[in-house]
């Protein structure tokens, strides 16, 4: 490789990475204050095993916190398209 193809590729990679990480920026900077009434309510204290209060959150918070972030990033997606920004 020739110093000014590492160089090109060096840079272009960066820019790609800025494209990757802005949008999760502002999905974060949407999403954290509206949880903030939620952390701010708390949740209501339920005794029961372990066992089954981990199984409750891996299915409320795991599969939110996996398909949260694709519903919100196609509405992004959504919104900038038919601002025509794309």
């Amino acid at each position: 490789m020739t110093p000014g193809a590492l160089t090109i590729f060096s840079i272009s990679n960066d820019v790609a990475k800025c494209f990757a990480i802005l949008p999760a920026i502002f999905f974060n900077a949407v999403i954290i204050p509206l949880l903030v009434p939620l952390a701010l309510r708390g949740v209501t204290y339920r005794p029961q095993a372990a066992s089954r209060q981990l199984i409750s959150n891996l299915g409320i918070y795991g599969a939110g916190g996996l398909i949260a972030p694709f519903v919100g990033i196609n509405l992004i997606d959504m919104a900038v398209s038919s601002l025509g920004l794309a």
